[in-house]
């Protein structure tokens, strides 16, 4: 398997966990729902689609990378992402995921990363994330997704 092709795949695997978090975000109970759990789910995809617009060079102005969100706005933000991934995703190749990102952060801080990490990045940034979540529902003694959101499961499940 070549890099390109198990960066595609952690990215599968990611769009897959998040598709399943989101079921059960949407089947919990709206009065136990923490906050927590739809606002990190939207500042997930929120940076998604930031790393995204540096990768195709769309602008990252507007893009909030803290909202507060409702399960509706975690939907559509998921939904523009993989959307956004969905035109992306045809473009790259072992040379382009060498390509270095010239961006400048929230803080106007400038940096220069090479595409494959940002593609690092995102894997590792929504399994942290989708970490927090489940978490905060499992204090919430909310149920949690099944099956869970675990790299092993999407393997033997949907490969």
């Amino acid at each position: 398997m070549t890099l390109l092709e198990h960066l595609l795949r952690m990215t599968r695997f990611g769009m897959w966990a998040d598709a399943g978090l989101l079921a059960t975000l949407k089947s919990s109970d709206a009065a136990k729902l923490p906050q927590r759990c739809t606002n990190l789910f939207a500042h997930m995809q929120a940076a998604r689609a930031m790393w995204m617009s540096r990768m195709d060079g769309s602008p990252t102005a507007g893009i909030e990378l803290f909202p507060e969100a409702s399960v509706a706005d975690c939907e559509a933000l998921l939904a523009r992402a993989n959307e956004q991934w969905a035109k992306l995703a045809p473009t790259l190749n072992d040379a382009e995921i060498e390509r270095v990102l010239e961006f400048a952060n929230t803080k106007g801080d400038r940096f220069a990363t090479p595409l494959r990490d940002a593609l690092i990045q995102l894997c590792d940034h929504g399994s942290y994330h989708r970490a927090q979540i489940i978490t905060s529902l499992k204090e919430a003694h909310l149920d949690i997704p099944s099956p869970p959101p675990n790299f092993l499961v999407y393997i033997r499940t949907q490969e």
